[in-house]
C-alpha cells in the first residue's frame, strides 16, 4: 500500500463514506420516509389540533403558531394521530393574542406543503421537513385549553418585534425588512419578490442569524 497512495486515498474516503452514511441512516430514514399523517390524512381534509405554542410568526396577512407534542384528530377517520410539530396559519387579527406556551385547540384544513415546481425554486416541503414538520392547518377556530405561559420566551417575543418596528419606522420597509431578517431572523417583513431573488442568487445566507447580533444588542445599549 505505501507504493500506492492513490490507492490509500480512496480506501480511507470510502471508509470515512461508509461511516457517515451508517451514522446517518436514521436521520435519512426519518427524513424519507412517510409520517402517520400523510398516510392517514388526505389533503385539505378537517381535523382538530391541539398542542404548546413553541414559536410565533407574524406578518401583514397571517399569524403562524408553531406547535408542538401535537394531537391530530381526523374526523372523517374518527382517530387521533400524535406529531411532533405543526405549524398553524390564522388570518383573524381580531383573535386575542397567544403566547408562548400556550396550549391551544385549533379546528380547521390541513394542507401538505408543496415539493418545488422548478430546479433552484424554494422546496417548501423540504424545509420544514427538515425541521420535523409534515402539514399546516389553516385555522378557523382557535380555543385556549391552557393559559399557561412561558414568560421568558414571550418577553423575548415582544422585544424582537420592537426593535423590528423600530427598524422599519428609521430605514423604512424594505431596508428596514431587511435589516431585521439579518439582525433579527424575522423575515416576515422583507418583500417576497425580493427574499426570493436573494435565494435565487444564492446569497439567502447573509440573512441568517449570526454573531452581528451581538453587536445589535450591544448597540442598543449604548
Amino acid at each position: 500500500m505505501k507504493h500506492r497512495p492513490l490507492c490509500t486515498v480512496c480506501l480511507l474516503w470510502m471508509f470515512l463514506l461508509a461511516a457517515v452514511v451508517w451514522g446517518g441512516r436514521e436521520k435519512a430514514y426519518t427524513f424519507f420516509s412517510p409520517t402517520s399523517i400523510t398516510s392517514d390524512i388526505e389533503d385539505n381534509e378537517k381535523v382538530l389540533v391541539a398542542g404548546a405554542v413553541c414559536k410565533k410568526e407574524f406578518t401583514e396577512n397571517r399569524r403562524s403558531y408553531y406547535l408542538k407534542n401535537v394531537s391530530i384528530y381526523s374526523y372523517s377517520k374518527e382517530r387521533s394521530l400524535k406529531e411532533s410539530q405543526i405549524v398553524i396559519y390564522d388570518r383573524n387579527e381580531k383573535r386575542k393574542n397567544i403566547c408562548y406556551g400556550n396550549v391551544i385547540e385549533v379546528t380547521g384544513k390541513l394542507k401538505y406543503f408543496d415539493d418545488a415546481r422548478n430546479p433552484g425554486n424554494f422546496d417548501q416541503k423540504a424545509y420544514y421537513k427538515r425541521q420535523k414538520i409534515h402539514a399546516s392547518v389553516w385555522a378557523d377556530k382557535i380555543k385556549l385549553q391552557s393559559g399557561k405561559e412561558n414568560e421568558i420566551q414571550e418577553k423575548l417575543w415582544r422585544l424582537k418585534m420592537a426593535w423590528k418596528e423600530m427598524l422599519i419606522k428609521v430605514l423604512g420597509e424594505e431596508k428596514g425588512g431587511v435589516l431585521s431578517a439579518m439582525l433579527l431572523g424575522d423575515k416576515s417583513a422583507m418583500d417576497p419578490e425580493l427574499k426570493e431573488l436573494y435565494k435565487v442568487n444564492g446569497i439567502a445566507h447573509i440573512l441568517a442569524i449570526s454573531g452581528v447580533q451581538t453587536l445589535f444588542l450591544a448597540y442598543t445599549w449604548l
